[in-house]
């Protein structure tokens, strides 16, 4: 059992070298086959190991200063529903993520809270629970390991759809800052520049939490470079040519505002080493 199927992708998903253990003594407890608390001891850990790592990916200071948090009356200061949705989705809103990222998040949630609510059976040993084996600890096993890989997953699709949503508009935010600002690594290679194009190649969050979202940006500028004045060209006494050189830059956005990007200051790097080889 401790080679479940579903034990390579939940490993490569943790977050920390203590996850990973406590996940694989998990599995090791199943394998106690004369243990008739094995099944007890596996819903234990398992249940441990979502709390661990909700905390990790869920602190309370973070959740508290998302928009959409608040406490209902009779409630704890953060439910575990609340823990879920922020480590999934951060500060961004439900209509958001729902309608823009075209995430159901609340199916999610609602699978890994009842597989959390079903191992919770399993720890309070009473005759019911004790020496539970064959089909009803198979069937246990792996609809708590889906459960548990596809909130880890849903964690990792909702960032990568934040960066699928907001390239679009990274590239059109990087071009506006190409146009209007003087970039000296590109300045320096002619006499006039003028950007013709810019190609985002790639978009990566790099901080999403309760207020603020961060990426970090690579592609390309294409630009047309003259070299002499503008009666040099018409004289044939001057050069036009084009040419394309990689960047990086950084982006932030309000979590509330996902779309809205703009360039952080003093981000936007040019490599124009090529233009010297």
């Amino acid at each position: 059992m401790a080679t479940h199927p579903l034990a390579p992708d939940i490993l490569s998903k943790l977050g920390t070298q203590f996850e990973k253990d406590v996940f694989e003594a998990g599995l090791l407890s199943l394998d106690q086959l004369t243990n008739p608390l094995r099944l007890n001891h596996f819903a234990t850990t398992l249940r441990e190991l979502s709390r661990i790592v909700l905390l990790r990916l869920a602190p309370d200071a973070e959740i508290k200063a998302c928009t959409w948090y608040s406490q209902a009356q009779g409630q704890p200061d953060i439910t575990r529903h609340q823990r879920i949705t922020y480590a999934v989705q951060a500060g961004l809103l439900d209509p958001f993520v729902t309608n823009t990222l075209q995430l159901d998040v609340a199916k999610m949630r609602k699978e890994l809270l009842d597989s959390i609510k079903e191992l919770s059976k399993f720890t309070h040993i009473g005759p019911a629970v004790f020496g539970v084996s064959g089909v009803q600890l198979d069937m246990t096993v792996t609809e708590s390991l889906e459960a548990f890989l596809a909130f880890l997953e849903m964690v990792q699709e909702c960032r990568d759809s934040v960066e699928n949503a907001v390239q679009d508009h990274a590239q059109q935010a990087l071009h506006d800052e190409l146009l209007s600002k003087t970039v000296d690594e590109l300045d320096q290679l002619a006499t006039h520049y003028q950007v013709e194009d810019t190609q985002v190649e790639t978009v990566n969050v790099t901080v999403m939490d309760a207020t603020r979202i961060e990426f970090s940006v690579s592609g390309y500028v294409e630009c047309q470079f003259q070299y002499g004045s503008g009666a040099d060209v018409r004289n044939d006494d001057g050069v036009v040519t084009y040419d394309n050189y990689p960047l990086t830059c950084e982006f932030s956005a309000d979590i509330v505002t996902p779309l809205q990007v703009v360039v952080k200051p003093q981000t936007l790097k040019i490599d124009n080493e090529s233009f010297y080889t």
